[in-house]
């Protein structure tokens, strides 16, 4: 249920939604379990770096000694689906402005999303004691790359005041690991010739 109310986010929670074109066009065979990329779906690679939380104190009533932490999940095809493997540190007694980011974290990356189109982020917020304090669902399709700060829903989908957690979210084609060295050679020289072209461009100076 919750999964489905993710999803109708994307549309305003009205309406309807159209499954994806691979699963609605009878010349193309989706096999769920299949770790293959399917036809004209150009799979995705999904980064998310959990900075810090705001007001989760807001949440429990331990009021600014809250300890909390961040798990990280992906829904969606079997293959997509990664579940209790992402998790923050835990950030003792300070529900006000926990920062979970530190010099020693990596980004959780989810490699290869197959089909993006029906796979759902899902950030979880719970206490010291593995308590569900409040979540979000993201579906992938619709999330943009930058800073963005979440605000945070109950298990009904509805929004639970000025609790919100502050990520680095990423999303690019996914790149093979055979091609990667030749895609940043590719790069590094696109940049290079640009680089070289615009140092060579005088200054324009206009009449006053």
């Amino acid at each position: 249920m919750q999964l489905n109310l993710g999803f109708f986010e994307l549309n305003g929670r009205s309406g309807y939604l159209l499954k994806p074109q691979c699963m609605r066009r009878m010349d193309i065979h989706l096999d769920p379990f299949a770790d293959e990329t399917i036809e004209n779906v150009v799979p995705n690679t999904v980064t998310i770096r959990i900075i810090s939380g705001q007001l989760l104190s807001t949440l429990s009533d331990k009021d600014r000694r809250l300890s909390t932490y961040v798990e990280v999940e992906m829904y969606g095809l079997p293959i997509d689906t990664v579940t209790h493997k992402f998790r923050t540190k835990t950030v003792r007694n300070n529900g006000i402005n926990p920062v979970y980011w530190d010099e020693n974290s990596s980004p959780f990356e989810f490699q290869k999303v197959v089909l993006p189109q029906l796979a759902i982020l899902r950030l979880i917020v719970k206490d010291e004691n593995g308590r569900f304090l409040g979540h979000r669902l993201l579906p992938v399709a619709a999330l943009r790359a930058g800073y963005r700060h979440i605000p945070l829903r109950n298990p009904a989908n509805q929004p639970l005041g000025l609790a919100t957690l502050f990520v680095r979210i990423g999303v690019r084609h996914f790149i093979p690991d055979v091609h990667t060295v030749f895609f940043h050679l590719v790069i590094n020289n696109y940049n290079g010739i640009f680089s070289k072209v615009f140092s060579q461009v005088l200054p324009v100076s206009f009449p006053r």
